[in-house]
């Protein structure tokens, strides 16, 4: 999913409307533990809470779902349109979070989802550097090698899409020439003889 994709519960420009300050504080915290049937409520009920980034540090409820390993929870809001990209007021995002803590499941996913782990923030630090920092490169590794195989698949598919659409679009021509070869064939007419009148000859 293009992750910055429009939230199909959300209408267009108005003035956002958000529960009070302790409802906000529940929907981070249902976030948090994981629980994804309070969170789509929640955000039924008030869309604006998506992009919420109220939370103390910042974050939006996919960083905190993402920090505490919550695929449940952050498929969901993925799926809702939340900006996977979004930071917190220390500028890390969701596969930062994923990273540090050996979310590896929770980072697939984002990987899959388009987000670059080797992509660096405002302070020039990735995802795959802060595993590194955590003491676990060969996390790091991982996330960079499964982003290298996410593109070289979305290339394969690409490429096949266009030999199809090449395929279809020689086929095609093909048959228009075999058509139109065939219409001249049937109405060739046949020879006619030139008159210079009667009983004369050129």
């Amino acid at each position: 999913m293009s992750n910055n994709a429009p939230n199909p519960a959300r209408t267009p420009p108005h003035d956002k409307v958000l529960p009070d300050k302790a409802e906000i504080a529940r929907y981070f915290h249902a976030a948090t533990i994981g629980n994804p049937n309070e969170v789509a409520q929640f955000i039924r009920d008030y869309p604006d809470l998506l992009e919420n980034n109220s939370s103390p540090t910042g974050a939006t409820a996919i960083i905190l779902a993402a920090k505490a390993g919550r695929l449940e929870v952050v498929e969901l809001l993925a799926g809702l349109g939340a900006n996977l990209n979004a930071g917190d007021n220390g500028d890390q995002s969701a596969i930062f979070y994923a990273a540090a803590n050996g979310e590896a499941a929770v980072a697939r996913f984002l990987i899959n989802h388009g987000v670059d782990p080797t992509a660096p923030n405002r302070a020039g630090v990735s995802a795959v550097a802060i595993a590194g920092a955590q003491d676990m490169p060969i996390f790091g590794q991982e996330m960079a090698a499964h982003r290298a195989r996410h593109l070289q698949a979305e290339a394969d598919a690409e490429r096949q899409r266009l030999e199809a659409a090449r395929e279809a679009l020689l086929q095609n021509l093909r048959d228009v020439t075999e058509a139109v070869q065939g219409g001249v064939k049937g109405n060739v007419a046949a020879p006619r003889t030139a008159t210079f009148g009667k009983g004369k000859t050129p």
